[in-house]
């Protein structure tokens, strides 16, 4: 059984550039499971659990949007992705 993959804003990273590009998104084209992450993200959720495959989509969409790799060095990105752990 494969773990579920959290995704969490990084409170390092203010990430304004990013947030508002999030807010944006057109998400016809993307998955149920992605559309009701970002969702729960743009609303500023704490952390959201999505399965990998979710979780592989979402970050091809982050990669891409503006913001996305300008934090600082020890935190480049807006978004920490970690394994949620076993029960």
């Amino acid at each position: 059984m494969s773990k579920n993959v959290i995704i969490q804003p990084d409170e390092e990273n203010n990430g304004e550039e990013f947030w508002d590009a999030l807010d944006d998104v057109e998400c016809e084209s993307l998955s149920d499971g992605a559309q009701a992450a970002i969702g729960a993200l743009s609303c500023r959720a704490d952390e959201v659990s999505v399965t990998k495959d979710v979780a592989d989509e979402l970050l091809e969409v982050f990669r891409a949007l503006p913001g996305w790799s300008d934090g600082p060095e020890y935190a480049p990105h807006p978004l920490l992705f970690s394994l949620e752990a076993s029960s």
